[in-house]
């Protein structure tokens, strides 16, 4: 399974908007240059991010995107399903009506395992916890030293 490149870049630019707080508005062309993201495919991930409440625009010349909460009370898990939908491996896991071997499919109970292994994962982690990662990274150089 791959994490499609929605999901992947509704993340950097909820990161890079967290990076600058709840008080400073980004615009959407500095986002797509520091993630390398088209500015039009962001937009159109940014309209889903607002419709969905986790950031708001702020008008006029010095406006842009903001988080509308803070980032520590935003799970990757609600940015992911906001951009995606449920975290379901496979069609099965959310309804057993798609195939008729449900009930009965040992496979089945394997994918509803992992389905709900990385939705506990991703709603542990906040957006408060990526901005640390990112800013630890910037500061080392991409290494963590410990003495």
């Amino acid at each position: 399974m791959k994490v499609s490149t929605k999901a992947r870049y509704g993340i950097r630019a909820m990161i890079e908007m967290a990076i600058n707080g709840t008080e400073k508005p980004v615009m959407a062309k500095e986002i797509a240059s520091k993630q390398r993201i088209s500015k039009k495919y962001l937009e159109q991930i940014l309209t889903i991010l607002k419709e969905n409440g986790f950031i708001r625009t702020i008008r006029g010349s010095r406006g842009g995107y903001i988080l509308s909460k803070s980032p520590e009370s935003i799970s990757l898990k609600e940015i992911f399903e906001a951009l995606e939908g449920p975290i379901e491996f496979v069609d099965c896991v959310g309804s057993m009506k798609i195939c008729p071997m449900s009930e009965n499919c040992p496979a089945r109970d394997v994918w509803v395992e992992i389905s709900k292994a990385v939705s506990f994962k991703l709603k542990e982690m906040t957006l408060a916890d990526l901005v640390k990662r990112a800013n630890q990274k910037r500061y080392t150089g991409g290494y963590i030293y410990y003495i």
